[in-house]
């Protein structure tokens, strides 16, 4: 149970990480680093989806 507990709060870390990606992508001003932010908060969420605990 533990185990899962953990995932659940990695899982929950991610989503906010890619929140917080997001957030940045659409302050910044470089095309480039937009584009990084916006793959790189795709790629969590996408790993949160997964659900590691399942």
């Amino acid at each position: 149970m533990l185990d899962s507990e953990s995932d659940r709060k990695r899982d929950l870390e991610c989503l906010r990480l890619a929140s917080d990606l997001i957030e940045l992508a659409s302050m910044s001003l470089t095309p480039d680093l937009k584009a990084q932010c916006l793959r790189m908060a795709a790629e969590l969420t996408e790993q949160a989806n997964q659900g590691h605990g399942s």
